[in-house]
């Protein structure tokens, strides 16, 4: 019984805040509000309520319970729509893939190492002996403490292989592209995928995507400054669009002069970029990319706790004093102070002359991204990311010279 009275007072108090509602009045308190009053004084009071309610002027005399209620309407009204949409995924070790975006890469001075802007990512360390990191000797590159000659890189899908000082069997990134040209970086830490073209994948993968040529004409120039003499100047010209096929293609010069913080000599290099890329109908492409680079650079030497302790850190070669180099070789020069008092080195082994080295390189590679099937959502496909038909050719050489003298 006590169950049923409760819920007949619940009916009654809700004809009650419906029929306030529509006759535009205040609602009752709710029952938690107020004290609790009888089932039959609850129908009596909806009653006498609706009887005394008045229509406005004009209006029908309908019945209460059958006139809309507007201003409830208006109050729950709603014109926009809302939706959620919620999507998962899961990457596993060789599907993990790093990408840096050209944002970032834009927030590095022009001309700064690729490998220095993969440095912010979790893992990964790059240090340089110089500020763009051309000189491949003092550049050291680890990716979750695998060495760089443990990385598979590639650029345009081009494999650099062992990216080491002096390496036989591989081309530093350095001399491959100009970063400026560079337009997406992916890097994929743990082994990578049988399917990349390189031999050495043990510690990831770093692949290197060229930009495409512009479609309007156009061109690019920036001039870099720095210390001790620095300077680097980048130029770069784009075709734009030469015919209704879209043929289109892009050159660029860059030069950079970086002077020796410690020592005499400076690292010199140049490099050339050239891609021409041809649409073939709506979904197929052929893209050429080559590069020619000339580099000439003296090292720094390599430095111990013995000599940083007895000689300091900037410990220099003897160039150019080719005398003194020379006389310390015969035995006929005494060598400078504190030469010979660095424990377990002896002194003419830190009283060199020079180190460095002269290369030039070229790398080319021609690319096919082929469609041969019908696709009806061609707005869902990325043609260079997934081609029905990829075919690649690609080659690369090297003249090196050498000039390292051990007196």
């Amino acid at each position: 019984m006590r169950t049923r009275s409760l819920l007949l007072s619940s009916i009654a108090l809700f004809a009650v805040r419906q029929s306030a509602l529509a006759a535009g009045h205040q609602p009752l308190p709710a029952a938690d509000d107020a004290a609790p009053v009888p089932a039959h004084a609850r129908a009596h009071a909806a009653s006498r309520h609706a009887a005394n309610a008045t229509p406005a002027a004009g209006a029908k005399n309908t019945p209460t319970r059958n006139t809309p209620a507007r201003h409830k309407a208006q109050a729950l009204e709603s014109r926009a729509t809302e939706s959620v949409a919620v999507t998962g995924g899961q990457l596993t070790g060789r599907d993990a893939e790093q990408a840096v975006s050209k944002a970032i890469m834009r927030q590095y001075v022009p001309g700064t190492s690729a490998y220095k802007m993969l440095d912010r990512t979790p893992g990964v360390s790059f240090t340089s002996t110089d500020p763009f990191g051309i000189d491949s000797f003092g550049a050291n590159l680890y990716v979750r403490g695998f060495f760089m000659n443990q990385m598979g890189v590639t650029v345009d899908g081009v494999p650099l292989n062992d990216q080491t000082y002096q390496s036989v069997s591989g081309m530093s990134l350095a001399s491959a592209i100009i970063p400026d040209d560079i337009q997406s970086m992916r890097m994929s830490q743990g082994a990578g995928s049988v399917e990349l073209p390189s031999t050495n994948t043990l510690g990831g993968t770093i692949q290197i995507g060229s930009s495409d040529p512009e479609d309007k004409r156009g061109g690019k120039v920036s001039q870099s400054f720095g210390s001790y003499g620095s300077y680097r100047t980048y130029v770069r010209l784009d075709s734009g669009k030469l015919n209704p096929t879209g043929t289109k293609f892009y050159t660029s010069y860059a030069r950079t002069d970086e002077g020796m913080w410690m020592g005499s000599g400076d690292q010199f290099m140049q490099q050339v970029d050239a891609k021409l890329v041809q649409p073939i109908n709506e979904r197929s492409r052929m893209s050429a990319f080559f590069n020619w680079s000339s580099l000439a650079q003296w090292n720094y030497p390599d430095t111990s706790i013995g000599i940083l302790k007895n000689l300091g850190w900037r410990t220099p070669h003897l160039y150019p004093n080719y005398g003194l180099a020379y006389g310390i070789a015969n035995g006929t020069s005494a060598l400078p102070a504190g030469y010979g008092n660095v424990p377990g080195i002896d002194g003419s082994n830190i009283a060199m002359y020079d180190g460095g080295q002269a290369e030039t390189n070229y790398m080319g590679g021609l690319h096919f991204d082929l469609a041969l099937t019908r696709s009806s959502d061609l707005e869902h496909h990325d043609l260079r990311s997934q081609p029905d038909r990829l075919l690649q050719l690609y080659g690369f050489g090297r003249s090196l010279a050498e000039r390292r003298a051990v007196l």
